[in-house]
């Protein structure tokens, strides 16, 4: 079972070399098998400030549209492992602390697996680096899939229309077509979450985000709550996924 990775870019190649690529260089893992999407007036900036070795790939304005243009490009079923442009390592919990991931590769695979395994289309990891919350589980069923780093098969038919809380969508739209996600609560992406310019920066407004949480719950009244959380606004699932160790 082989897989591709995917990373959506915007205004950032800089972070890019700096971070995730820098991380999959770490991890050994082959420059062409990284696949880097960019909106056309920013691929040859890419195309510059990165060896030929990666892919730069045709990609759109936004992110939901980057997204789905990412879905337009693989054929359906590929598995695909997406990471964000500004990822630091992969991080899991020894012994009460915080320590680097050993095989990034070794893992894609089994999250892959596991996900085949579960008749699961999109699994994750868990979203905080916190050496107390990590845990040796697995969440089957409604659980939140972060959108910085996750494992998808492709599939046409899912589509996301959001672009701050695209990963609460897609997380509900795997969910209502599979009947589960999956998510791998050991291994957690280090990531500034909100800093620095490009991506998501210059879209993220309070009255966006409220606007976003109001689409989500009128659309999935029972499985999503808009709540308030330190001046934001986010969105809290319904699901009860069982639990595996």
């Amino acid at each position: 079972m082989d897989y591709k990775i995917v990373v959506c870019s915007h205004d950032r190649v800089h972070t890019l070399k700096k971070k995730t690529l820098a991380t999959l260089e770490m991890y050994q893992i082959p420059k062409n098998k990284i696949h880097i999407f960019v909106a056309e007036d920013e691929e040859d900036t890419y195309r510059q400030a990165l060896s030929d070795e990666y892919l730069i790939c045709p990609g759109e304005k936004g992110l939901a549209q980057q997204r789905n243009a990412v879905t337009r490009y693989f054929a359906s079923d590929e598995h695909l492992f997406c990471m964000d442009d500004d990822i630091s390592g992969f991080f899991c919990s020894e012994n009460k602390k915080i320590v680097p991931l050993d095989n990034l590769d070794s893992f894609i695979r089994l999250g892959f697996q596991k996900a085949q395994e579960a008749g699961a289309s999109l699994w994750g990891l868990y979203p905080v680096k916190n050496a107390l919350w990590l845990k040796n589980t697995i969440q089957k069923g409604l659980v939140f899939c972060y959108g910085c780093s996750f494992g998808l098969i492709n599939k046409k038919d899912v589509q996301i229309t959001l672009a701050l809380k695209e990963d609460v969508e897609r997380t509900l739209k795997f969910y209502e077509r599979d009947g589960k996600v999956l998510r791998l609560n050991w291994v957690a992406p280090g990531q500034s979450y909100r800093k620095g310019k490009g991506g998501l920066s210059s879209l993220r407004t309070l009255d966006r985000e409220e606007a976003e949480c109001n689409t989500i719950v009128t659309q999935w009244p029972t499985l999503a709550k808009k709540v308030v959380k330190k001046e934001r606004f986010d969105i809290r699932l319904a699901g009860r996924p069982t639990l595996e160790s």
